[in-house]
């Protein structure tokens, strides 16, 4: 059953106005991007938009053949979040608590919360902490809205320590986009496809990061709703998805971080309907620095202490032997790519959840190109050694035009919804980027001998 909302609103939806308001910013331009309100896609989310969830079962889907109910529940506890940002987690035991932590430099700052911010809403709540909408009461800046999340109470010295490795994850992408040579990124100190940092700090032993705020919710809550409405997501949008969570994940990589947790519920939908990479509760720098007077590790040795594992249902096998690396990041975006493209119920237990990790997709139909297919599957090569890299993935020949053809409308529209993967899709786009036809032939041909190239064929 679908939780209650978290918020109700008593007009319309964040999600219906925003596809409103896009579908009147491209009146009279190409097909690509005049008809926004005409795709399935936003029909789906339209009608179900958070603030008007009624309680339903969740979806069973059709593009899966019947499996044994023990092997595949219907159910997988509180997910997916239906909230824009879900709270704060901390990922380890915390430490038994011992008198008041010493304040952090120059970020302990009593009463600053309810000094500088107003509460709008509650987007989410839990056991970890809760995140909230709020605007600045600044009436020079009260236009401003953002997501800020608020940690549970700190538990002692390690705890606090593990929340504010958070803050340093985010402080070093922040500082990653700032030096891109990526004229794209550098001007705004953010990726496109990262949820943007803006501040944190400390006040009562409770630790605020502020972030954007993405007003569409997250992607797990877009892939219910759809996958209860259609039976299975347009290969064209597909790809789109593709090439803006590769990009995030190749910027991550770049940066020399890996994320540990990426999942449909960690990606978040702006209100131009981009899809942005959050949730770094389980990140860290890789590879990890050794603690000081320390030999620095050796290749894929596993530092002493470390322990994180994201969520089950996404997780690398080789995670849980222990072994760490940006290999497993790509396992996650597979996996959530193949329930994005197949409509699937993730197996979170039993043979099934086996299955997928051994490279056995026969549980699994997939009504899609053999090109989505082959990357999908080298995305989930059971050795981490076998796997595509993130590099291949982004340079991938069809996510290369999908992303073009993307920035193509953004570069004569701006920021607009129809350039998003929910945007209407033109006759014969799928097509073009698959390079099926005279247009666009040549470009192709250069687009995959490069690829080729690149993996020693």
């Amino acid at each position: 059953m679908l939780p209650p909302p978290r918020v109700r609103t008593p007009g319309a939806s964040p999600l219906k106005s925003a596809l409103e308001a896009a579908s009147k910013s491209t009146s009279g331009s190409s097909s690509s991007t005049s008809t926004a309100m005409n795709s399935p896609t936003i029909n789906a989310v339209t009608r179900n938009a958070p603030g008007f969830l009624s309680q339903r079962e969740r979806r069973v889907s059709q593009n899966l053949r019947t499996p044994a109910p023990a092997l595949f529940p219907t159910l997988h506890g509180q997910r997916p979040h239906t909230h824009a940002h879900p709270a704060q987690q901390s990922h380890v035991q915390p430490a038994v608590r011992a008198g008041r932590l010493p304040a952090s430099t120059n970020e302990e700052e009593s009463g600053r919360f309810v000094r500088d911010f107003v509460e709008i809403d509650e987007l989410g709540s839990g056991e970890f902490g809760r995140v909230m909408k709020v605007r600045y009461k600044d009436p020079a800046r009260c236009t401003d809205v953002f997501a800020v999340n608020k940690s549970k109470r700190f538990e002692g010295v390690k705890h606090r320590l593990r929340l504010r490795e958070e803050v340093d994850i985010l402080k070093h992408t922040s500082d990653a986009a700032a030096r891109s040579s990526d004229t794209s990124i550098r001007p705004a100190r953010r990726h496109p496809n990262i949820l943007a940092y803006v501040d944190s700090w400390e006040e009562d032993e409770t630790l605020y990061i502020q972030t954007e705020l993405c007003e569409l919710g997250n992607f797990a809550h877009f892939l219910w709703e759809y996958g209860r409405t259609f039976p299975q997501l347009d290969e064209a949008r597909v790809w789109k998805i593709m090439a803006e969570l590769a990009g995030g994940l190749r910027f991550i990589h770049d940066a020399n971080v890996i994320h540990l947790d990426l999942k449909p519920a960690n990606i978040f939908l702006t209100g131009e309907g981009r899809r942005k990479i959050g949730d770094f509760g389980m990140a860290s720098v890789w590879p990890r620095p050794s603690p000081p007077g320390e030999p620095s590790l050796i290749p894929g040795q596993k530092p002493a202490g470390f322990e994180r594992e994201g969520d089950k249902l996404y997780l690398a096998p080789e995670v849980l032997q222990g072994r760490y690396g940006k290999a497993a990041d790509v396992f996650s975006l597979g996996m959530t790519m193949l329930e994005t493209a197949s409509n699937i119920i993730v197996p979170d237990q039993g043979e099934a959840w086996h299955r997928l990790r051994r490279e056995d997709f026969s549980q699994v139909e997939l009504d899609a190109t053999p090109e989505l297919w082959d990357l999908i599957k080298s995305m989930m090569r059971t050795a981490p050694a076998l796997r595509i890299g993130i590099l291949l993935v982004d340079a991938h020949p069809v996510v290369v035009r999908a992303r073009r053809a993307m920035e193509r409308i953004r570069s004569r529209y701006g920021a607009v919804f129809g350039a998003s993967p929910l945007g209407a899709v033109p006759e014969g786009f799928l097509d073009e980027i698959l390079a099926r036809g005279r247009h666009g032939a040549d470009d192709a041909d250069e687009d995959k001998d490069d690829w080729e190239m690149d993996l020693g064929a």
